[in-house]
């Protein structure tokens, strides 16, 4: 019986012992799935993205995101070779003793003579976009393998884009006082056959205000923008080229806006007769605010009779140079004139236009 009784505590102890290291070895599991993609996190790679039209070019940066010892690695590209053709690459290791790349198999590598910190921008590509490549984003990607004195430290799978737009739609900024407003034109650079778009305008509703917006398209039969929303769109009758000017845009600052610079940002979307939409590169206007009285024409601070002096000798033929801010065209219609003169001289005198 005694024995019957060591047998069945021995028993009892080798699988509660079992259980003990099978539980151990399940919590270092979890513990290694949570620790793990964090560090591959902080230590990842990537490219950063350009922009280019057909038959231009654009460079792509590799850029590994935290600090990585390495000692030798390797790149494969991964392309497609119809839509891009890769006319350089270059390794950007400092104290490299070997560096190579083959651009026609899209492979190269590096060896330092001792193992040192990665950081930062280590290789460069340049593409060619071909004349028949369709627009959008097209993916360039690759492996990149580093390795230690020890062995093999990072090997993430790289992600990138080149964005082959249609054209070009620049919104020019401009500078503006606070309460002022300031006209703006969204320009389309190149030729394109458009029957139809849609444009959304974007800016910080404390700092600016649009006030109105107006498309400048030709034999657009509907054509309309909700300034409240900065949302817009026209369709024109038939299929048209359009180039220059697609809408006049005017914006307000608020009375109280204090401010360096602020963004106008804007989505444009153009179709052509088919329904095919062409992908744009899209320039925001930069708005910076000038601060500052108008009337303080010499810059001194205060409006006096010398502001008076110069706009006078201005009108009689002589070289204005203002202060940064200063407007010679005081009552704002267009031209100096001794009108201006009088709106000064009343200013000065305390008297309200």
């Amino acid at each position: 019986m005694n024995g019957f009784l060591k047998k069945s505590e021995k028993r009892a102890f080798f699988v509660a012992r079992s259980a003990f290291l099978l539980l151990l070895t399940v919590q270092l599991l979890l513990l290694s799935f949570l620790v793990l993609p964090a560090n591959a996190q902080e230590r990842g790679a990537h490219f950063e993205g350009g922009a280019a039209g057909r038959g231009e070019t654009v460079t792509l940066f590799l850029t590994v995101d935290g600090a990585v010892n390495a000692r030798s690695g390797s790149l494969s590209l991964d392309y497609d070779p119809s839509a891009l053709c890769l006319l350089s690459a270059e390794w950007q290791i400092e104290g490299a003793l070997l560096e190579s790349f083959d651009l026609q198999k899209g492979l190269g590598a590096f060896v330092c003579s001792e193992e040192r910190p990665l950081e930062g921008s280590i290789f460069t590509v340049t593409f060619r976009v071909t004349e028949d490549c369709p627009s959008g984003a097209l993916p360039v990607g690759g492996i990149l393998k580093l390795k230690d004195g020890g062995g093999e430290t990072l090997s993430p799978d790289l992600a990138g884009s080149v964005l082959v737009y249609d054209g070009i739609a620049t919104l020019e900024g401009g500078s503006v006082r606070a309460g002022e407003q300031l006209s703006l034109a969204l320009v389309l650079g190149e030729e394109l056959p458009v029957k139809s778009g849609s444009l959304r305008v974007s800016c910080d509703p404390a700092l600016l205000k649009v006030e109105s917006a107006e498309f400048a398209v030709e034999n657009s039969v509907i054509a309309h923008f909700d300034k409240e929303k900065g949302l817009g769109a026209f369709v024109c009758s038939s299929e048209q080229m359009l180039k220059g000017t697609v809408l006049y845009l005017t914006v307000s600052v608020a009375e109280d806006a204090d401010f360096e610079s602020t963004d106008l940002l804007f989505e444009l979307e153009l179709k052509d007769g088919e329904g095919r939409v062409y992908t744009l590169l899209m320039k925001g206007a930069t708005l910076t605010l000038q601060k500052g009285d108008p009337m303080d024409l010499d810059g001194n601070g205060s409006v006096t009779i010398g502001d008076v002096t110069k706009l006078l000798n201005y009108i009689a033929g002589a070289d204005l140079i203002l202060s940064p801010y200063g407007q010679p065209d005081i009552n704002k219609d267009g031209k100096v004139t001794i009108s201006d003169v009088t709106v000064l001289l009343n200013r000065i005198a305390g008297v309200t236009a």
